[in-house]
């Protein structure tokens, strides 16, 4: 079971802009690949950690709250959308748009958080993520972006950044039963590979916002 522990009284429900408000692709729509894509993620395949796979096709009749267990935390790395003037809106429609032409089915991270601290809907959370790598294991995992959070932009989240991740993962504890917070780093790492993600400057937040959730503060 995800966590297995339940909050008596639920914490403030966040505001999240939804994938129509920003004007989000359908999963699967057909966009022009790079000539090199990095991914062929492509639909569900039962013999392999890897494909867009729906929870309630591969765990029938299963509550997501016995489905997802844990947050992973990423950054964009070297460089940002943001380092382009995509902001926002603007910004996620980019995200979206450079995971579809490395051959994702959809954006890989359930939720994008932009520096002014806005909330977006990323991949549906009903929808395993492709946001670490197989051996890692997608299933389980809600992923979070930090946008605007890479190598070239300082490295950190804004405080508003910050403050928004810490109410959607107390929200997402309550709702499902959120184990660990960890960063893509650590996540790799527990399956013999290595990541920088999300860069060295972003890990005591992770730490720290693991901490507020074990805490349910």
């Amino acid at each position: 079971m995800g966590g297995g522990r339940k909050k008596p009284k639920p914490p403030e429900q966040p505001d999240i802009t939804s994938r129509r408000e920003w004007g989000a692709l359908l999963p699967g729509t057909q966009v022009s690949l790079l000539q090199n894509p990095r991914y062929d993620e492509g639909l569900y395949s039962s013999d392999r950690e890897w494909g867009y796979m729906d929870y309630s096709i591969s765990n029938p009749g299963t509550p997501l709250s016995d489905v997802i267990n844990s947050i992973v935390i990423h950054w964009e790395g070297d460089s940002s959308v943001m380092d382009n003037g995509f902001l926002g809106a603007t910004g996620i429609r980019k995200l979206q748009e450079q995971a579809m032409e490395n051959g994702l089915y959809d954006i890989q991270y359930h939720i994008v958080i932009d520096p002014a601290g806005v909330i977006y809907e990323g991949r549906n959370i009903g929808v395993r993520g492709a946001h670490v790598s197989g051996e890692a294991k997608n299933s389980g995992k809600i992923g979070i972006l930090w946008m605007g959070v890479s190598s070239s932009r300082g490295g950190v989240p804004t405080e508003a950044q910050f403050s928004a991740t810490v109410k959607y993962a107390l929200y997402a504890d309550y709702a499902y039963g959120i184990s660990e917070v960890i960063s893509h780093r650590a996540a790799e790492q527990s399956a013999g590979s290595y990541t920088e993600c999300p860069g060295d400057s972003a890990i005591p937040f992770v730490d720290q916002l693991n901490s507020m959730v074990q805490g349910g503060q």
